[in-house]
């Protein structure tokens, strides 16, 4: 029977924002459009401390938009952290918001998972846009090499843009 006490892993979606429009991102297969929803630290302190002290895995998704367009992200994943030091933490994202600064800060927590930056190309953009943004991210890799055990930047061709 499923309980609380059971389940020890979080798939959690802290923004329903996103720049971008990846040829394999679900957001453009859903019915309803996600809006701008953001989960707040406050709100996100409102899961039980005996329930995220127990989690031995949290998942920052990327189904419904990006975790770097929060930029309370970092107190959420410090909130997780003091209560819980050992529980593995992976995200993913496209990795185009936010500054060094921010990234870097990510570093410490997310050291036993990982920070996936996969970028497909941006909306109206084509191939352009697929340069511009890889070379914006391969410029920023120096504040994100200290997210996680690896950064994967995984680039695939852009949606193509019909004239």
């Amino acid at each position: 029977m499923l309980s609380l006490a059971n389940i020890t892993a979080l798939n959690i979606e802290v923004s329903a924002r996103c720049n971008a429009n990846c040829v394999f991102c679900s957001r453009g297969q859903k019915a309803r459009k996600y809006g701008t929803h953001l989960i707040s630290p406050d709100d996100f302190k409102h899961i039980p401390d005996t329930f995220v002290e127990k989690l031995r895995w949290v998942s920052f998704g990327g189904n419904f938009g990006d975790l770097c367009s929060n930029s309370g992200f970092p107190e959420i994943v410090n909130h997780i952290r003091r209560l819980n030091p050992h529980a593995v933490l992976e995200g993913d994202t496209n990795g185009s918001h936010q500054d060094e600064r921010w990234w870097t800060s990510l570093g410490p927590s997310f050291k036993q998972g990982a920070m996936i930056v996969a970028i497909d190309g941006l909306e109206d953009t084509g191939g352009l846009g697929l340069l511009l943004v890889r070379r914006l991210v391969v410029r920023d890799l120096v504040g994100r090499r200290e997210v996680g055990n690896e950064v994967a930047v995984i680039l695939v061709p852009p949606r193509r843009v019909d004239a």
